[in-house]
């Protein structure tokens, strides 16, 4: 437990086995079209970075940058 907290920062434990997709919320989805329509040339991973910067997400619910990928291409 010390040594994940020490490399993670939570004593959670990991996801073990295959990938789950995530369900992007609402909100999220409004902040990526929001950062998209205030910065057309903002790319994909700039955009999760700023989800995660301005606490809109956390590192445990944060989309991949194929995600946001499809949502704006949707």
């Amino acid at each position: 437990i010390l040594a994940r907290y020490n490399e993670t920062g939570s004593i959670l434990p990991g996801a073990i086995g295959g990938s789950k997709p995530r369900v992007t919320t609402p909100t999220v989805v409004k902040h990526i079209r929001t950062y998209k329509q205030r910065d057309p040339g903002i790319f994909a991973w700039e955009i999760r970075d700023r989800l995660l910067a301005d606490g809109v997400c956390d590192k445990f619910n944060l989309p991949s940058v194929s995600s946001i990928s499809r949502i704006l291409r949707n």
